[in-house]
């Protein structure tokens, strides 16, 4: 008889929802930060070249859609540094600027998973100091951005409360012929982040 009770606790402590592995609840909102670089550019919209792109910006998103495979995130930036390193006449500048990605979404591939792989766009604007990618007359500070593609992954600690980013995005920047110059230029941004998550 006492081994029949042993049994039958042994049993109820398993299938106990107190000693089952639970699954993290959902969290809805990130708030986060992330740098990038871009060594070198390539040519496809923009007609420039010999340009880098040195970006950091915060990050908030949210959460409008999850499944079992994908789940759908509306993200935001705000690019307090954007800094581009292009030639001059004499040699080579650096112009300061900074600016937002109003317009971002996030398709994060197997949500469940601690290791994320994910595809993204965004888009906003950017206002330099001085003209970029090209400082010569009728050229503006006001530029708006956008990414062809962004691709990455992300690493979450055990309860998803924490995460890392690691990606790549080829983003163009140009004043969308508002003047009669409209170099453009195309970025190959390397980055890397860490997000909070409530």
């Amino acid at each position: 008889m006492l081994k029949k009770l042993l049994l039958m606790s042994t049993g109820l402590l398993c299938c106990s929802p107190f000693v089952r592995a639970q699954e993290p609840a959902q969290k809805w909102n990130e708030f986060g930060f992330w740098g990038g670089y871009a060594p070198f550019t390539v040519q496809l919209l923009g007609t420039t070249s010999d340009r880098q792109l040195l970006d950091i910006a915060l990050r908030y998103s949210r959460v409008i859609k999850h499944s079992g495979r994908v789940q759908i995130d509306y993200t935001l930036d705000i690019l307090p540094v954007a800094a581009m390193r292009q030639p001059t006449s004499t040699g080579h500048e650096v112009v300061y600027g900074g600016g937002v990605s109003p317009v971002g979404f996030r398709f994060d591939f197997f949500p469940k998973r601690r290791s994320q792989t994910f595809i993204a766009w965004t888009a906003g604007f950017v206002e330099s100091v001085r003209p970029i990618p090209k400082d010569v007359p009728d050229a503006t500070q006001f530029n708006y951005t956008f990414d062809f593609i962004q691709v990455g992954f992300r690493r979450f600690n055990a309860d998803r409360s924490r995460a890392w980013m690691f990606g790549y995005k080829l983003q163009h920047i140009s004043n969308a012929f508002r003047t009669s110059v409209n170099p453009g230029v195309d970025e190959n941004v390397f980055f890397a982040g860490y997000s909070f998550f409530r």
